[in-house]
């Protein structure tokens, strides 16, 4: 599952160039889905119950994500 999200993360990233830099800018809330399949099934591994495994995806949306997204 890691790998699939670093493929997610490169196939979501862009290549930002600055002067004589370039460098690739990653948009995780982009893997938002990949993530969320992680967090389910680690909520499973560590017995977490419905209440706490919504808290997790919830908290990942709440705090994490609002407002970070901007489409260029």
């Amino acid at each position: 599952m890691f790998d699939k999200l670093m493929e997610d993360y490169k196939r979501n990233s862009i290549i930002r160039e600055r002067r004589d830099c370039s460098f690739q800018e990653f948009k995780p809330s982009l893997s938002k889905s990949v993530i969320d399949v992680i967090d389910l099934e680690l909520a499973r591994l560590y017995g977490f119950n419905d209440e706490k495994t919504d808290f997790i995806i919830n908290y990942d949306i709440k705090y994490r994500m609002s407002g970070v997204e901007t489409e260029e």
